[in-house]
């Protein structure tokens, strides 16, 4: 199976899907309740396929590597709460920091998975073109948003200690994606242990960072809601693991990064109409961003 497939996948469901039912999720409501609703609809989705296979008399494995995942996916729940603080505080200074997990990653698999070896010369430049792309539209974009915020310098800090744990936990996870496909672990088995640590991860931030959220429950118009966004983030998830089960991360994580820079973008230029808001900067790097992802594209085999 090409890798390419996987990765296409992930996209779709992550770039495309995703930003849409997002936005209609956060805009409202407890964020913890619908972190809680979200990683337990992963986790139920997740059941199905090891379910399956012990009605047909395979049994289970529940190893070290088992454990570890668990611990990750724990760690990921706490993870996508930080997130949501971090922009809380500020969108534009987030926004500017968000290479800092796939950084992490790349220099992980660098240093512990020896990927320099994959680095033909056509692989280097379309890696470099890819994360300059992406590190010059953060900055644009950034600076723009920056104009519509006002930023009290006294949450400076809470803001760097939020991207930083964020960032950690993401690029840890990241690179945990290619370790354990390495080892032979499955997609059905990665996603069920990952959803089952973030919802135990998504329990614990509810019961500590939920107590001034209210005790109004969710409409079920609100679940359903979640219900939609579960879906395609349960397909993100098992497409990007089964990606780097075929291809390192030196490949896949810039291809991502450019595809979370240039599609939302893509759409809102078609279905917002926003391309007056679009400055000349960031029109090049996503021109720069698409070269270095198709160079990435065709150099790895």
């Amino acid at each position: 199976m090409i890798w390419q497939i996987p990765v296409f996948l992930r996209i779709l469901t992550a770039n495309v899907a995703g930003p849409f039912l997002m936005k209609r999720v956060v805009s409202r409501g407890s964020l913890t309740r619908k972190l809680v609703w979200q990683y337990s609809f992963c986790f139920l989705i997740s059941l199905v396929w090891p379910s399956v296979s012990l009605l047909r008399g395979e049994g289970f494995r529940f190893d070290l590597a088992a454990l570890m995942i668990l611990l990750v996916g724990a760690f990921n729940g706490f993870a996508c709460y930080c997130q949501w603080r971090a922009v809380h505080i500020s969108l534009s200074k987030t926004s500017m920091f968000t290479l800092l997990d796939d950084l992490l990653a790349l220099l992980l698999g660098y240093v512990f998975l020896g990927e320099q070896r994959y680095l033909s010369p056509l692989l280097s430049v379309g890696v470099l073109f890819s994360l300059s792309a992406v590190a010059l539209f953060s900055f644009s974009k950034a600076r723009r948003q920056r104009t519509k915020e006002t930023q009290p310098v006294g949450r400076i800090a809470p803001l760097a200690i939020w991207i930083l744990l964020y960032s950690a936990i993401w690029g840890g996870a990241l690179f945990s994606m290619r370790y354990f496909g390495l080892t032979g672990v499955t997609v059905a088995n990665y996603v069920l242990f990952w959803y089952g640590g973030s919802l135990i991860g998504a329990v614990l931030v509810r019961q500590t960072f939920g107590k001034g959220e209210g005790e109004e429950l969710l409409a079920w118009k609100e679940v359903a809601l979640v219900g939609q966004l579960t879906v395609a983030i349960w397909l993100s998830l098992a497409s990007a693991y089964w990606s780097m089960t075929l291809a390192p991360i030196i490949v896949v994580q810039p291809i991502y990064q450019v595809a979370e820079m240039v599609l939302p973008t893509i759409i809102g230029l078609t279905v917002f109409k926003e391309a007056a808001n679009l400055r000349a900067l960031e029109k090049a790097a996503m021109a720069v961003g698409l070269i270095g992802g198709l160079v990435i594209a065709i150099s790895f085999r």
